[in-house]
């Protein structure tokens, strides 16, 4: 006769399939709920599917004491061998997580997601370990012992954990004996990104439990760029390079792709559908545990337009293993864009997420999963976009109901503006642009995240920008131009990172552009985008004419080619804002700027004559910014409205005609005669102000000045002399008064 215990166990594997951290106190019944259901349904027989029970051998590879956020791991051997282990239909293999006792008193919810952390259960993944080297300059990687299946998992809150293995094949069903670990509280320990629940515009970091809110959470502001594969043979090798040279440079955010390229792809006409290249997983893995070691946070793009692409240009739908002509892989979509509606490919979909979870999903080091890369590219996108929306609403409510660690979920089009039927939906946690051929980068940037960030009120960054690689090779690779202004014009608008460059292997590495990361990463070290309202900055310039304003978005339309544009960025010009629309253009219509890669169109003798024209001496300095209000809590209940608030506010000022078109492009260069210092108010409440002035070059402070708002509410400031750009933070001291 069964013990009870037994019997527990075996019901488990009935529940596997379904079970996962539960999304609310109502969306499901907890796991004894449901267990003492099914025991009470079917007597204390605990009568189940036919199948026969044996034992299934654990060994424990992590520390039996862990430190909050540590990840708990185990090797799981199967008494079966399986011609595919990673069909769940074959073989299932998942661990029960339950918390017996919490060191914590915030055991059971996250107060930002409502989700119970005290159990979980999580899926196992078939696993190959390997050894690599360079062999002829070539990495060569060996397999290291034998393939067996491994459990992850990462807790979120302290105390002593137990352990059931359970693994489900058409024949048996393998319950492991109990196995217990102990999880030490640290108010350290860093845990899984989430989004600022003050302005919903920022990332912060869980710091020492559950989610604590913008109080107790960690900012955490991206820099770094797409370092999507390895167009070499020396794969990790190369990342190696990379992220040591990044890191060091102050980056700390890097993007891969799982395919369908060739160092990360899981699925291919090799493996054949439905099974995965243990081979790449290995490097995907070497390459987030890199990540985790250099404080690297990944974007996994899960996949690209390519390979549901028939057409050029980058087509890889002949390579996809989906593929109805690829019948030797399991190939049976007719079409590319089958995939987004038929069953058995959304299925074989799932299985991989699943695996992909299972593997990597414990880090917190992954960002996101981002579903697509410019999906727009695909087959028929423009023909049916709202079957491609349903697609991405449908995944991402599965993926937040599988993925117990609740990582951001994205994706991404190749038409700058992006498409609202799918960034709108509110299963897309944050929204990309991906941006090229502008002619002004810096603006270009600035226009796109204030521009996203007031349609949809999600988190936004560029997650892909440059220009062709023949441009940025022919026109950039001295000064980086290109690269300089979009990190700098997205530091100072609501970006929740900077905007990454796209070139990383032929630009970035190879000519050695990492020191244009370090200013930026010293700028932005403690400000805590996460606990403050981020708005367009209020500057003006007072000894200037009248109609030299700040242009907020959509303030003005402008005629350029006969084409329209508009921009948010403060001129200090005496043109007028009537006459001298075209000049105040500056950057290209949409049609130029939101045109995708390689559809870079030629500058005409007009234009580029309009743009030299109008940049003289004194209206050349351009202020782009943005003000971070913080409520304070501490001030008198009596204070003023004023006196009860934080700021900071961040500028970038920039000669105009430090693009890469006027400086590398015309020939010979526009002159960057030096800005000279120049008045600007920065409206703000009542109070004195540090005002620090950064060389964005250099990377340092180069002065810093205590000044007091005047009688209007203005905080009057004056720029120290610079050629091409410098920045400006500036922080609240205290109230005029000493309130």
């Amino acid at each position: 006769m069964r013990s009870t215990t037994t019997i527990v166990l075996v019901l488990l594997a009935t529940l596997v399939t379904t079970l996962t951290l539960s999304p609310s106190p109502t969306a499901a019944e907890s796991l004894g709920q449901r267990l003492r259901a099914l025991l009470t349904s079917r007597g204390a027989a605990g009568s189940v599917a036919s199948g026969e029970e044996t034992a299934v051998k654990v060994t424990v590879l992590s520390p039996s004491s862990l430190r909050l956020y540590e990840r708990f791991e185990c090797r799981v051997e199967l008494p079966a061998k399986y011609a595919n282990p990673f069909d769940p239909d074959y073989v299932h293999v998942q661990g029960h997580f339950v918390l017996s006792s919490s060191a914590s008193s915030s055991r059971r919810r996250s107060q930002s997601q409502d989700r119970d952390n005290s159990e979980a259960t999580v899926d196992g993944f078939w696993f190959q370990n390997y050894s690599r080297a360079l062999v002829d300059g070539a990495e060569v990687l060996t397999p290291v012992g034998k393939p067996h299946f491994r459990v992850r998992f990462t807790p979120t809150v302290p105390g002593e954990w137990t352990l059931h293995v359970v693994a489900r094949d058409q024949d048996a069903r393998n319950v492991s004996e109990a196995i217990s670990f102990s999880v030490a509280a640290d108010d350290k320990a860093r845990g899984f990104v989430r989004i600022s629940e003050v302005n919903h515009a920022s990332f912060e970091r869980q710091v020492g439990g559950n989610d604590r809110g913008a109080e107790g959470n960690e900012v955490l502001y991206v820099l770094g760029e797409n370092v999507c594969w390895s167009s070499t043979n020396h794969t990790t090798y190369d990342y190696d390079k990379w992220f040591g040279r990044l890191s060091a440079a102050g980056g700390n955010y890097a993007r891969l792709w799982l395919g369908p390229m060739d160092s990360f792809s899981v699925e291919t006409t090799a493996t054949g559908a439905g099974k995965y290249d243990l081979e790449n997983l290995w490097r995907l893995e070497y390459v987030l545990a890199l990540a985790e070691r250099h404080g690297m946070y990944l974007m996994m793009c899960l996949d690209s337009f390519n390979a549901l692409r028939s057409v050029p240009p980058y087509q890889r739908w002949a390579d996809n293993p989906y593929n109805a002509a690829n019948n030797a892989s399991g190939g049976f979509l007719q079409t590319p864009f089958e995939f987004f509606t038929n069953a058995h490919a959304i299925a074989l979909w799932q299985q991989r997420f699943r695996y992909i979870n299972a593997r990597f999903g414990a880090s917190p080091h992954v960002l996101a999963w981002e579903l697509w890369n410019e999906v727009d590219l695909v087959d028929h996108f423009l023909n049916d976009t709202s079957t491609v929306a349903q697609w991405h609403a449908d995944q991402a409510q599965w993926i937040h109901g599988v993925d117990p660690y609740q990582h951001l979920i994205t994706t991404s089009f190749s038409h700058s503006q992006g498409y609202a039927v799918i960034d709108q939906l509110p299963e897309m946690d944050y929204v990309q642009t991906h941006t090229y051929g502008a002619i002004d980068m810096g603006a270009n940037v600035n226009d796109m995240v204030w521009a996203k960030r007031s349609e949809y009120m999600k988190p936004t960054y560029v997650g892909e920008f440059g220009l062709n690689l023949d441009q940025l090779l022919k026109y950039d690779t001295k000064q980086g131009i290109v690269l300089h202004n979009g990190l700098w014009a997205s530091v100072v608008s609501s970006s929740a990172g900077t905007a990454m460059l796209w070139w990383w292997d032929n630009y970035v590495d190879p000519y050695n552009k990492y020191d244009h990361f370090t200013p930026p990463s010293r700028f932005v070290a403690g400000v805590d985008f996460h606990r403050r309202v981020w708005t367009p900055a209020d500057v003006s310039f007072p000894n200037a004419n009248k109609n030299a304003r700040n242009h907020h978005l959509n303030d003005t339309s402008v005629v350029i080619n006969s084409e329209t544009s508009t921009s948010f960025i403060a001129f200090g010009d005496t043109g007028d804002a009537t006459s001298d629309a075209a000049a105040r253009g500056r950057h290209p219509s949409p049609k130029l700027l939101l045109g995708g890669r390689d559809k870079v169109p030629g500058i005409s003798d007009v234009l580029s004559a309009q743009l030299n024209d109008h940049w003289s001496t004194d209206g050349n300095l351009r202020v782009m910014g943005t003000i971070g209000m913080l409520q304070n809590d501490t001030q008198p209940s009596g204070a003023t409205r004023g006196a009860q608030l934080d700021y900071t506010v961040l500028l970038w000022l920039q000669n105009v005609n430090n693009t890469w078109l006027l400086q590398e492009r015309a020939q010979p260069p526009v002159s960057l005669h030096s800005i000279a210092p120049t008045p600007m108010a920065v409206h703000l409440p009542p109070g004195r102000y540090n005002v620090s002035w950064f060389d964005t070059y250099a990377g340092k402070t180069t002065s810093s000045d205590v000044v007091d708002t005047n009688d209007d509410d203005m905080l009057v400031i004056k720029n120290p002399p610079f050629d091409r750009d410098v920045a400006c933070k500036i922080t609240r001291v205290q109230t005029v008064g000493g309130v």
